[in-house]
């Protein structure tokens, strides 16, 4: 998990908390404050790109933020998937060039007979 998700999704998480257990009816001019800073960690230059979002509905404000994370997430959880096959990759190739040889009919008939004799 990214450090700069771990602040939004804490914050998602207490708000989703607070709904579930009765601390909230409904999301406040403070909520929405909180839930734009949420943003402001992920997207920094969001009062640039997005002037008006600021003044939004805290509705508005909490479905950008869960937009914003779904869309991080999933290129986050992408480029894993990648990196790992790229790793799972290079594992089997390591593990290719190094496998030993088959051996031959003769070579195994060699080691038993040499195998029985040890005994």
């Amino acid at each position: 998990m990214p450090d700069d998700f771990r602040g939004s999704l804490g914050r998602v998480k207490k708000l989703r908390d607070d709904f579930a257990h009765g601390k909230l009816d409904e999301l406040t001019p403070s909520e929405a404050a909180g839930l734009f800073a949420a943003i402001k960690e992920i997207v920094p230059d969001v009062e640039t790109q997005l002037p008006w979002l600021k003044n939004e509905q805290p509705e508005i404000i909490l479905s950008t933020l869960l937009t914003m994370l779904e869309v991080g997430l999933d290129a986050v959880f992408e480029d894993a998937r990648e990196r790992r096959a790229t790793e799972e990759d290079a594992m089997r190739e390591y593990w290719e060039r190094r496998r030993p040889s088959s051996l031959t009919q003769e070579q195994i008939a060699d080691i038993l007979r040499a195998d029985d004799s040890s005994e």
